[in-house]
Order: structure tokens, then C-alpha cells, then sequence
């Protein structure tokens, strides 16, 4: 037969707190446990333990999660239990918002993309030559997820109509093309000099931005093609979710 013995049995505003004092015929408390409790007003037989606390350890995972889910927290981690806000993981998106998320980023890439496409190829079409003063060429470094790419850049004025306008406008897009070496962006301006007049173009729908190179570019095409896979992905998720 065993004896259970009181843990620091104590009285307080909710009750009795304490370690273990269940009776039962195999392990009766003794009799210090059991003057404690008389004083307190406490009856020798608890409610049945609750896993996780003193009265009975985890044994298990089930445990484990159960005692989790009551306090805001993984006893297994030790972390509390948070979520993304955005909804999405590496696996895309993990919820119904992030999945519209990523529908609703699709459709802005596929829509300015296009409108980009259309418009330089009327500002191609439409253009009115004019003379141009070269203040400025050379190239800048972007941010690209293989590292680093190349944008050729260039800043002129001219007039157009009586009035004096300045642009740093290579091509038509809007979404300028970038090159993976600083040689072949360098090379795209290679033909204009600071100080030198040229040649540049104007759309008569747009007189304040002139641009450099009469010619359109596939990169406005590029970012739609990207913006309708994440409507593909995005729809897909969506009815996943639904």
C-alpha cells in the first residue's frame, strides 16, 4: 500500500492549490495531507486531474496538444501558437485571402502589362521627330532574383510645339527593358554623347516624354506572361480553398 503525501498544500482566494492528494484504497494521504485539507474546508478526493498540470503530468502527444489547445501554446515547443497574417508559404498561399491575394496581384501584372505593350506600340507608330540635347547617359544597377541586372539610361531635352521639355526615356514602355551585363546596357547608348544634339521621338498624345529608340520591347509582355501564371495559380488556390 502507498501513502500520498501532501505538496505544498496551500489556501488561497480560488481554493485549494496544491500537488497531488487523490485517496483511493491503494494510496490513502497521510495524516498530515489529510489535517491540511480538514482546514481548509477540502474534501480528501479531488476532481479528476486535468493533463499538464501538477496534479498529472504529459504522458503523450495526444496530451501534449490537448493541453496546447487550452493554453494558447505548444508545450512540445514551447512557442506560442502564430500565424501569417499574409497566408501564403512556400507551397503558395495557405488560406482564402492569400489566395485572392495572389489572384488580384495577377490580374494588375497581365492589365499594365498589356497597357504598356498597347501604348508604345501607338507612341512607335504616332511618333514625330524632334531635336534633342544630351545631358546625361550611362547605366544603372537593379535588383534582379539572379543578383544584379543592367538598365541603360539616358537624360535629354527638346522642344515640341513652342514648348521646351525634358525626359529620361530610352524606349516607349514604360517598363524598361534590363540586361544581365553592364557591356550590353552600355551598348544601347552607346550612340549618344553628353553635350551632342540627336535625334529623339515624340508621341503627340504624350509631348513630355519623348523617348530615345523608335522601337518597342518584349518587356511589357514579360510581365504580363508572369502576372497571368499567378492568375492561374492564384484561381487554381481559390477553388482549393473554396
Amino acid at each position: 500500500m502507498l501513502t500520498v503525501a501532501c505538496e505544498r498544500v496551500t489556501q488561497t482566494d480560488a481554493g485549494v492549490t496544491g500537488g497531488l492528494f487523490i485517496e483511493s484504497p491503494e494510496t490513502p494521504l497521510d495524516d498530515d495531507c489529510r489535517t491540511k485539507l480538514g482546514s481548509y474546508g477540502r474534501s480528501a478526493t479531488s476532481p479528476r486531474p486535468v493533463p499538464g498540470t501538477r496534479e498529472q503530468p504529459l504522458h503523450d502527444d495526444a496530451d501534449r496538444r490537448t493541453a496546447g489547445g487550452r493554453h494558447g501554446a505548444d508545450p512540445v515547443s514551447g512557442g506560442t501558437d502564430v500565424s501569417d497574417d499574409s497566408g501564403f508559404s512556400i507551397g503558395g498561399p495557405e488560406s482564402l485571402r492569400g489566395a485572392l491575394l495572389m489572384l488580384l496581384v495577377g490580374f494588375a501584372l497581365v492589365g499594365y502589362g498589356g497597357y504598356d505593350h498597347v501604348q508604345q506600340s501607338e507612341a512607335v507608330e504616332n511618333a514625330v521627330e524632334v531635336n534633342a540635347t544630351v545631358h546625361e547617359v550611362g547605366v544603372e544597377t537593379v535588383s534582379a532574383r539572379r543578383g544584379v541586372d543592367h538598365e541603360p539610361t539616358a537624360r535629354f531635352s527638346y522642344e515640341y510645339e513652342g514648348t521646351t521639355y525634358e525626359s529620361s526615356s530610352v524606349f516607349p514602355a514604360e517598363i524598361s527593358p534590363t540586361y544581365d551585363t553592364e557591356s550590353a546596357a552600355r551598348s544601347v547608348v552607346a550612340g549618344y554623347e553628353e553635350g551632342e544634339t540627336v535625334t529623339a521621338y515624340v508621341s503627340p498624345d504624350r509631348p513630355d516624354d519623348a523617348f530615345l529608340q523608335n522601337r518597342t520591347t518584349n518587356t511589357p509582355l514579360f510581365a504580363a506572361g508572369f502576372g497571368l501564371f499567378f492568375v492561374l495559380g492564384g484561381g487554381w488556390f481559390t477553388l482549393k480553398h473554396l
